[in-house]
């Protein structure tokens, strides 16, 4: 099992905080060979936690999680369990809430093959379903498509540019997909052209 987050919000002392109660979780599904990684979501997995944060955890599964699976972890940490959803097909998500002490923690839990079908409609098919790209977002996606209307045009070029270099790198990395002319294409320039002097 992995697990992975976005900055780790070390000037944020609720983002700091509520990562560590996100380690502890992550121990409580430690050992679990069906469970192959475990992401740290929402704004404490971006690092901008607040003190109305919650922690999402999202699990990525080699086969569909029983119900030891979703309810072992929550007695580990001592927390109760409110709600536990059945599956949604569209969503291709199971999902549960549980409380520790005064937190609440949601867990939306998928089959790792089911991400890597997120990533080749998005990647393959130019899948815009919102669903499909919550699990292949750069950090502080929001923050960075805001920031790009808000700078002055030469500016936001030079951010759109390096957020579509970030986009292709983690479609490489997350899945099979050759982009390799995608990305030989984005590195290219225009050649500057001045105008054609008059004949003389």
């Amino acid at each position: 099992m992995r697990l992975s987050g976005g900055e780790s919000g070390a000037g944020n002392i609720h983002a700091a905080w509520l990562m560590a109660v996100a380690m502890r979780a992550a121990e409580a599904y430690a050992g679990n060979r069906n469970l192959t990684a475990l992401a740290v979501a929402g704004s404490v997995g971006a690092g901008l936690a607040d003190r109305f944060s919650d922690l999402e955890l999202d699990c990525y599964w080699v086969r569909p999680p029983t119900v030891t699976d979703h309810v072992a972890p929550v007695h580990a940490l001592g927390g109760e369990l409110p709600a536990l959803w059945d599956y949604d097909e569209y969503e291709k998500e199971w999902s549960e809430e549980y409380r520790v002490g005064e937190l609440d923690i949601t867990v939306s839990n998928f089959l790792a093959s089911a991400v890597e079908q997120f990533l080749d409609d998005v990647v393959l098919r130019a899948s815009t379903d919102p669903v499909r790209h919550m699990r292949l977002a750069p950090e502080r996606l929001a923050e960075r498509l805001a920031s790009m209307s808000a700078d002055r045009p030469g500016e936001a070029l030079q951010a759109a540019e390096a957020l579509l270099a970030e986009i292709v790198t983690l479609a490489e990395a997350h899945s099979d997909a050759d982009i390799g002319a995608f990305r030989m294409a984005l590195s290219e320039r225009r050649r500057p052209i001045d105008p054609a002097l008059p004949d003389t």
